[in-house]
């Protein structure tokens, strides 16, 4: 049995202080925990064989509890277990490379240049080498022609590296910029060295 998770759409009939409509519940072992933290299930105290959202809410129908829910979709983090042959990438430097996978070199991104190994790309695409060398895109083609014609600006982003915010970012200022931020006049300032 399939675990998920789901969102309450509707309490179904009379008071019902088990589910709240909008709160995400988990559907687990035949079960789903309610707001009281017990198990709620069958009346007859087995456990729902429900492999779906249809299928729960045909439950609670059945049973007449008249509740409704809708599937909460789980973002999976993509690896570089998630790659497959014909995707593209591009590292952090820009440079660009076609998926080559269970090659007699291995698993490989090729590009005009040359090649590299995926041995040197950990699961979170971080490289071995540097930062300069973490991937930060994966592309899927749309179309075989894309990597034959290398049509690859027309395949479609499937992945993209959310940077953390770094407290060390270089801000740029004209020194009139930092005059109005001190409250001074700008001929007033001097840079050192």
């Amino acid at each position: 049995m399939k675990d998920f998770k789901v969102k309450c759409i509707s309490r179904g009939c009379g008071s019902n202080e088990y589910f709240t409509i909008g709160k995400v519940y988990e559907f687990k072992d035949g079960n789903v925990r309610c707001n009281t933290g017990s198990s709620y299930f069958c009346n007859d105290g087995r456990k729902c064989a429900a492999k779906t959202v249809d299928e729960l809410n045909d439950h609670f129908i059945k049973h007449g509890y008249g509740q409704k829910f809708e599937l909460v979709e789980e973002e999976k983090m993509f690896t570089k277990y998630d790659l497959k042959t014909g995707m593209r990438v591009q590292k952090r430097n820009g440079d660009k490379y076609l998926v080559l996978l269970n090659t007699p070199e291995g698993d490989i991104l090729i590009s005009e240049s040359g090649w590299t190994s995926l041995k040197n790309i950990r699961a979170d695409f971080t490289s071995t080498y540097g930062r300069e060398y973490d991937i930060v895109r994966a592309f899927k083609p749309t179309q075989e022609c894309q990597m034959i014609v290398k049509r690859w600006s027309e395949m479609q982003l499937i992945w993209e590296r959310k940077e953390e915010q770094n407290e060390t970012t270089i801000k740029e200022l004209t020194i009139e910029e930092i005059a109005k931020k001190f409250g001074v006049e700008a001929d007033s300032i001097r840079i050192k060295e």
